[in-house]
């Protein structure tokens, strides 16, 4: 079972996880199965990523990259980014990942039904 999750501060993410507000739905689902796996004797994880400098070609006929680097991780469309590489780089056949991906229209749409209580 994996989750990778994203956040500029471990220690807030790391926070969100142990002590989630009520509107923070992820937290609270991963809360919950950390709590869960624990009860049932699993072992828990905790990694960071860790890269070496990536060179993105964004404009071949200018020859122009984009340096993707450990420091620049304060960007939040990087973090994002590589959020989504590691989830790619899972094996989601032998794994179970727990990242949930949803379409922007199905979130506001989920949203909504809380919303009006349904």
């Amino acid at each position: 079972m994996v989750y990778v999750g994203e956040g500029e501060s471990l220690v807030k993410r790391l926070r969100g996880y142990l002590t989630p507000d009520r509107s923070q739905v992820t937290n609270i689902r991963i809360k919950r199965t950390l709590e869960t796996e624990l009860q049932n004797g699993s072992k828990v994880e905790l990694h960071t990523l860790e890269f070496d400098s990536i060179d993105l070609l964004i404009d071949k006929d200018a020859d122009k990259y984009e340096l993707i680097a450990m420091d620049r991780l304060q960007h939040p469309f990087i973090r994002r980014m590589m959020e989504n590489v590691t989830i790619l780089l899972h094996d989601a056949i032998n794994t179970e990942i727990l990242n949930r991906a949803l379409n922007p229209i199905e979130r506001r749409r989920i949203k909504a039904l809380k919303l009006m209580g349904q």
